[in-house]
């Protein structure tokens, strides 16, 4: 009975341990997904062509979940900053600048770049959710993503400094 009853707590803690070191993963797993997402919803609702504001809102929504999981994601910060200046919210592009001063210097400085560079849209046109005149392509790179690059599922890494 004495056995039996070791063999139950051996494995009880063996499944907490257990579970402990896979929610990492997962929440690495569902992070990754809230930021591809938000990526891809933020090339969509910002285009030359014109700006999606309620395309960007689930952007924003995305990059906040993310921000849920892991607080300290340097990039969440960036992505809902770029996002922020997408909808014509400096303010709030600001905020995520100087939460990410404490996270990576790299990535607030390219931030801080594209806040300096920000010019506020000359026309507002709204027609079925659409703002014509937006940002536009001002906070793309030459390939036209705000990713870094064609391939739009890239996430730029965690630079250490």
């Amino acid at each position: 009975m004495r056995m039996i009853a070791i063999v139950i707590v051996v494995m009880l803690i063996s499944s907490a341990f257990a579970g402990e070191e896979g929610s990492l993963p997962d929440t690495d797993i569902r992070l990754k997904k809230h930021l591809e997402a938000g990526i891809e919803y933020l090339d969509k609702g910002d285009s030359e062509a014109y700006t999606n504001v309620s395309v960007l809102e689930k952007a924003a929504d995305e990059f906040r979940e993310a921000l849920r999981l892991a607080p300290d994601s340097a990039q969440a910060h960036y992505y809902l900053g770029v996002t922020f200046l997408a909808m014509d919210n400096l303010d709030g592009a600001v905020r995520e600048y100087h939460a990410l001063k404490e996270l990576d210097s790299e990535m607030a400085e390219a931030l801080h770049s594209k806040i300096k560079e920000y010019k506020p849209p000359t026309q507002y046109i709204k027609t079925g959710g659409r703002v014509a005149g937006g940002i536009g392509g001002r906070d793309r790179n030459k390939s036209g993503s705000h990713a870094g690059g064609s391939d739009k599922s890239a996430i730029p890494e965690r630079r250490s400094v």
